[in-house]
């Protein structure tokens, strides 16, 4: 009890003495390439001496120096500083936090020559089978080698490779060869010079998420209808896959949000039983690519905000586990068993019911379990009423069999019982129609 309390009271102290964000830093050989350009910008120096529940995602020395070498055109002292700023995301998050479900939380770059997302350009965490990993712009995942580096302030991880800015989403559809989506911009004449203001000003939109159909499918229906619209409704149809005052990745897509689009329409949110997610009646094929002014998805189909039907979800039964199937086996020939019993002794009751005619000669009228006996002495033997309820019984002496001296009435075969032994075994008589 005194050790755990002592732990517990360790605790507070351990943080409280913990080395500052550029002491740690200092102290580790992997670093050692951001430590030497971060003496190069003041700015960043005092945000990360002086920040407060912050996780550092820091490159390794062979990532930074393989990212400044590879990088085209070359980069500016801009470019790395607003960078490094997109290293550092708010809040603390260990690698134990880190789910198979990506979480999006806001970096420090804000710089609106970079980012066009009011909090900070998003950085994505999650874990893939078992890897901890950042996911960044293009859609990108650098992993994590060296986690959860202990600071006054918060924490720091080492990554693999540096993050990638996320870029425009004009830029971005062409890096992730979204090739439907921009043939369905072609086709309504979106890239040509005379919608060259619109389409800016849907590219300039702040903390957006848009919705591009990106499917064979979409093209088709949209090649078919588009010589019907006017310019206006082509536009208005373009207006109805954005959504603007709202960063939306994946998480926060949950079922029966109502979105208003740009156009100045609703979307309605649907999520499948199996967790597949829907706008209005549209599939969303794939989530959160990261842009420099929100987020991108892809839909497999056109948005029409005169057709906001819910989609129809088909339920498949759950599947049953090898016990269960054993169990259920089990249980139908059990069943089966018990219904087949029931029908036989029924049967074979009713197979033995006496009639009238068959006991006529027998006084008074037999019933089950009655015993008859006759006048004459010998052996008894026990008689089952034949199937059609109609028996005759024919004493043959050559049979050699003692006489006849009883008959009884019971729902059981035909049996002889020595009068030495005393035991009964199954004879065959003669039995008349």
């Amino acid at each position: 009890m005194y050790i755990l309390s002592l732990a517990i009271a360790l605790v507070p102290l351990a943080v409280h003495t913990s080395a500052s964000f550029l002491s740690v830093l200092a102290s580790r050989p992997e670093p050692s390439q951001f430590n030497a350009y971060l003496s190069q910008f003041p700015r960043l120096t005092t945000t990360i001496s002086t920040v407060d529940n912050a996780t550092l995602l820091i490159p390794s020395n062979t990532a930074f120096t393989k990212w400044l070498q590879n990088t085209v055109p070359p980069l500016t002292a801009s470019d790395i500083e607003n960078t490094l700023n997109y290293h550092i995301i708010h809040g603390t998050f260990p690698v134990a936090s880190f789910t198979n479900t990506a979480q999006f939380v806001p970096s420090f770059l804000t710089n609106t020559s970079y980012s066009n997302v009011t909090e900070g350009l998003l950085v994505g965490l999650i874990n893939i089978d078992g890897n901890p990993q950042i996911r960044s712009g293009l859609g990108t995942n650098s992993s994590i080698v060296t986690p959860d580096l202990i600071a006054n302030g918060g924490l720091i991880h080492i990554l693999d490779s540096v993050l990638r800015l996320p870029q425009s989403q004009s830029t971005t559809a062409a890096a992730l060869n979204l090739s439907f989506y921009t043939a369905i911009l072609q086709v309504g004449n979106f890239l040509s010079n005379e919608e060259i203001n619109f389409t800016d000003a849907i590219v300039e939109l702040p903390d957006v998420t848009y919705f591009f159909p990106n499917t064979a499918g979409a093209l088709a229906m949209f090649k078919s209808m588009s010589s019907a619209l006017t310019h206006q409704q082509r536009d208005a149809m373009l207006e109805y896959h954005v959504v603007t005052g709202f960063v939306g990745v994946s998480s926060d897509l949950t079922n029966m949000e109502v979105i208003r689009t740009v156009q100045g329409s609703n979307l309605t949110i649907f999520v499948g039983p199996d967790g597949s997610k829907f706008v209005n009646n549209v599939k969303i094929i794939a989530t959160d690519y990261l842009i420099n002014n929100g987020v991108l998805h892809t839909i497999d189909g056109l948005l029409n905000p005169n057709n906001i039907t819910a989609p129809v979800f088909s339920y498949s039964p759950l599947p049953v586990s090898r016990g269960a199937l054993t169990g259920i086996v089990i249980g139908g020939v059990v069943i089966v068993f018990s219904i087949s019993a029931a029908m036989s002794l029924y049967i074979r009751r009713r197979k033995r019911r006496p009639t009238a005619r068959a006991f006529s000669n027998l006084e008074p009228t037999p019933t089950e379990d009655t015993t008859h006996t006759q006048s004459i002495s010998g052996p008894l033997y026990e008689l089952e009423p034949h199937e059609k309820g109609v028996i005759e019984l024919v004493y043959d002496p050559s049979a050699h069999l003692p006489e006849l001296a009883a008959v009884k009435m019971r729902a059981e075969p035909m049996v002889y019982r020595d009068p030495v032994t005393q035991k009964w075994t199954p004879i065959n008589l003669p039995v008349g129609m």
